[in-house]
């Protein structure tokens, strides 16, 4: 109880808001601060946050003052040997400055660069409506959102990273990372969206060199057939279910339909094509079988 009652005296925390572009604290040893802005149009009001702390004979005080100014300069007097922490702000806030801080020690003065801030709308394309995206760089982040454009805004002149992620698994962005710069005007960053597509591959066992192959599949109302000479017929995908038929002159495929299941990566079908006259067709039938068997163990 002692500890906490000797905390709560060391710190003394006051507020003051000053309307005039001076304030003096009448301390007898208090150094002036100038404070110029450069940036502002004539005649726009802006102001400085102060945060005075004050170390006194193991007391610990803590000053806050807000000084508005309607002139290019601001001056406060610092109490001797205090560290103040300062933020500029403009009455139009499009208009944007950083802080700073220092030990009063000396009559000093702190140049305020106020820069005209611009918005950034990054532009999506190619998602469904649903599915959620977001953006994040030294400049800001957002949350998760299904909106077609996200916009930042007050965004200073300079160069800058961004990066895009996503929640769902389907869609991936072109320009996942990139870089823009604003310069004088408004940007705008265009987000390109990609249905993320795996290979299926067919690998046909049997057939005659470069004899001609079919894979038939049924996509949604309509009939894609993907014909070779080779060994091998690979298609690109989207996950989801998707059913197909093999065929090839004067041959039988095993299996000659069937379906596919994509769920985010590569699959490999095999296929083995007999001769549809062959004498011991039953027997290819069991054998067939059996390699399906064990391949399907060893998945």
């Amino acid at each position: 109880m002692k500890f906490l009652t000797l905390i709560l005296t060391l710190i003394i925390i006051s507020s003051l808001i000053y309307t005039g572009n001076i304030y003096k604290n009448n301390g007898p040893d208090d150094y002036r601060t100038t404070f110029i802005e450069h940036g502002l149009p004539e005649g726009t009001e802006w102001y400085v946050n102060i945060t005075c702390f004050v170390y006194d004979s193991g007391n610990v005080s803590i000053k806050n003052f807000t000084i508005y100014s309607i002139n290019s300069t601001i001056i406060y007097y610092s109490l001797n040997g205090s560290l103040n922490y300062y933020n500029a702000y403009a009455e139009d806030s499009r208009y944007i400055s950083s802080g700073g801080s220092y030990f009063a020690t000396k009559n000093i003065t702190e140049n305020i660069t106020f820069n005209y801030g611009y918005s950034v709308t990054f532009s999506e394309h190619g998602l469904p409506p649903w599915d959620k995206w977001y953006v994040s760089g030294s400049f800001g982040m957002t949350f998760p959102t299904s909106c077609s454009s996200i916009s930042f805004l007050y965004v200073k002149n300079g160069s800058y990273s961004y990066h895009v992620s996503w929640a769902g698994k389907n869609y991936r962005p072109v320009n996942e990372n990139g870089n823009f710069t604003v310069n004088g005007s408004n940007a705008t960053v265009n987000i390109f969206f990609n249905l993320i597509k795996y290979n299926v591959t067919f690998i046909e066992i049997g057939l005659a060199r470069n004899y001609t192959w079919h894979v038939d599949f049924k996509l949604s109302c309509s009939n894609y057939i993907f014909t070779s000479t080779g060994n091998k017929i690979t298609v690109k995908l989207a996950n989801g279910v998707y059913n197909y038929n093999i065929t090839s002159k004067n041959y039988i495929a095993f299996p000659a339909m069937g379906h596919v299941n994509v769920n985010g990566g590569n699959i490999n079908i095999i296929l083995i094509f007999i001769p549809d006259n062959a004498p011991d067709l039953y027997n290819y039938i069991i054998i067939f079988n059996i390699i399906s068997y064990i391949m399907n163990l060893n998945k």
